[in-house]
């Protein structure tokens, strides 16, 4: 496999620096991308993915994922420190919120990273992709665990004393309810916005018409069982379907396949997907370390976090739009098909 690997990093060497930069920034397609994605994450991220080429020693997509624990359960660890036991197991006092932010901030970009090393060199796998999807779960989890819990601590800490501390504490003991709420409503979240993007490229790119479905994901993971065991690479298709399973199994015939419905189809629904998309994990990224950052600045304090709450919130809400939009586009195809 190294072998393998040192042969895709030898065949970069004729490729200038912008050269191998501009191949890491290409993209799938922009009508599912995150702008935060596109102009901020990925351009960073690409640097990491050009400076990886010149290492001598081969750096594989899996390697940079599995190294994002570092810096994303980090960050929990300060959160969880900070708000449990106000900053003092781990030293950093009250600035441990912020450097959370940065932590958060620096393995979205990784996260970004692996992925591009991955088309970079021509090593893309979907075992890769899988694995890649099962550490963000790991890390978000992790991150609004350490929210909720260390929250929770603090209604602990107010329910004791005078009633102004209990008033307090109540509070703080919703807050520790809304983010757990938050945590899981950022999976269903991202369930559908998968699903809803999923489906819009199913109709409109010619080879989307072999598209991975939970059925046939789980007859290979059997068979990849029954031949090599549980590996890493049977575990995670079991994961995967898993995944898709949730998502729910998408009939082949509700699919177009006529070159002019699906430009008509495109044409419909693209601003309903890029808005869809605009709220995806980036976006709650950004505002998660955008917030945690604020709370360095002094006046702020832990207001920040009552700020993250409320546009979570609202993002949330977008599940019924989202919904709706794929309702759309069920109906859309449906029709056209019928029409035919």
């Amino acid at each position: 496999f190294r072998v393998a690997v040192r042969n895709s990093m030898s065949s970069l060497r004729d490729l200038t620096f912008s050269e191998r930069l501009r191949r890491a920034l290409a993209f799938k397609n922009l009508d599912v991308e995150e702008l935060l994605d596109i102009f901020l994450h990925r351009p960073l991220a690409a640097l990491i993915a050009v400076a990886v080429t010149y290492c001598p020693y081969p750096i594989t997509p899996n390697q940079i994922s599995i190294a994002g624990l570092i810096p994303g359960l980090a960050a929990a660890a300060l959160i969880w420190d900070v708000l449990g036991h106000d900053g003092k197991w781990l030293g950093y006092g009250e600035y441990g919120l912020a450097y959370a932010g940065f932590l958060i901030f620096f393995w979205t970009v990784t996260d970004c990273a692996d992925g591009q090393v991955a088309r970079l060199c021509r090593r893309g796998t979907r075992t890769g992709r899988v694995l890649d999807g099962f550490i963000d779960a790991i890390i978000v989890a992790a991150v609004y665990v350490a929210l909720g819990v260390g929250l929770g601590k603090k209604a602990y800490a107010g329910e004791i004393g005078n009633s102004t501390e209990q008033a307090d504490g109540i509070w703080w003991y919703m807050d520790n309810w809304m983010y757990f709420f938050a945590g899981f409503s950022l999976w269903a979240h991202t369930l559908v916005c998968d699903r809803v993007k999923t489906y819009y490229c199913l109709n409109i790119e010619e080879s989307s018409s072999s598209a991975e479905t939970p059925s046939s994901l789980w007859q290979e993971f059997l068979e990849a069982r029954q031949k090599d065991g549980y590996t890493l690479n049977t575990c995670l298709l079991a994961l995967y379907s898993y995944w898709l399973w949730a998502q729910g199994e998408q009939p082949a015939e509700d699919v177009l396949t006529n070159t002019d419905d699906r430009l008509l189809f495109r044409e419909r629904f693209l601003p309903h997907i890029r808005l869809c998309t605009q709220m995806g994990l980036a976006s709650h990224l950004f505002i998660m370390y955008v917030c945690l950052m604020l709370t360095a600045v002094p006046g702020y304090e832990r207001q920040p976090l009552l700020w993250m709450q409320g546009i979570f919130a609202t993002l949330n809400l977008a599940h019924v739009g989202m919904l709706y939009t794929e309702e759309q586009m069920h109906a859309f195809v449906t029709k056209t098909i019928k029409g035919h």
